[in-house]
């Protein structure tokens, strides 16, 4: 995950929507934060930290995602 001061860290994905997901972040994060997620084979796509609870937090997606980068994650 890319975030907005251009650090990167590791986070995993426990579930996700075309417009959000939940995940674990390697390291603490803010609300509200704009992130950026690599998708393998598709690209980074932008987000908006909508919670956190711990090392888990959610967010949204500035576009919803297609078909195409969801088969990636």
């Amino acid at each position: 995950m890319l975030l907005a001061d251009d650090r990167e860290i590791l986070v995993i994905i426990k579930n996700f929507t075309p417009r959000g997901f939940m995940a674990i972040a390697s390291e603490p994060i803010g609300v509200p934060s704009e992130i950026g997620i690599s998708i393998p084979d598709y690209g980074i796509v932008r987000a908006d930290v909508r919670w956190i609870d711990g090392a888990e937090f959610g967010g949204s997606f500035i576009e919803e995602l297609p078909a195409a980068a969801m088969l990636n994650l």
